[in-house]
């Protein structure tokens, strides 16, 4: 799985959850599993997401751009 896919996969996750109308902690609860869902359908991609992003050269701009939204998302 292409690193920039795992993130839209996490992305779209969130935005699902975000949609659903449930009470605060069952968001959570639900972003929770989600998350965790990709990450360990993904461990390879996973890893790299987590300590190899620096390395990206090229894509580096766009991956944490991304890595951006996804974290004003999460605070939204």
């Amino acid at each position: 799985m292409d690193l920039f896919w795992h993130c839209a996969g996490v992305f779209d996750e969130l935005q699902e959850v975000k949609n659903t109308d449930i009470a605060p902690r069952q968001k959570l609860n639900l972003l929770l599993d989600k998350h965790l869902s990709v990450v360990l359908k993904n461990r390879d991609v996973t890893h790299i997401y987590s300590n190899e992003w620096r390395h990206l050269e090229e894509k580096l701009p766009e991956f944490v751009e991304l890595r951006k939204i996804i974290n004003r998302k999460l605070k939204n």
